[in-house]
């Protein structure tokens, strides 16, 4: 399992690929969660790339749904 973070380039996402198929019998690929309160939340929330920032949002934050704006 890897996961992607919303500054990996194309070229990571590759890499990261190949190594998958040489050593691992599968790829699975969650988006980066981060947890609220962290200092990397406060670095999304600073950039406005965080997608939901509520209470009611918190059910979002669960590794399965992409919670971060890439770019």
């Amino acid at each position: 399992m890897f996961i992607a973070l919303s500054e990996d380039s194309a070229e990571v996402i590759r890499r990261n690929g190949e190594y998958a198929r040489k050593y691992v019998t599968s790829l699975q690929y969650l988006f980066e969660t981060p947890l609220p309160g962290t200092k990397r939340t406060k670095q999304h929330e600073l950039s406005g790339a965080l997608l939901f920032r509520g209470l009611d949002d918190l059910a979002l934050y669960d590794g399965m749904h992409v919670v971060v704006r890439l770019g």
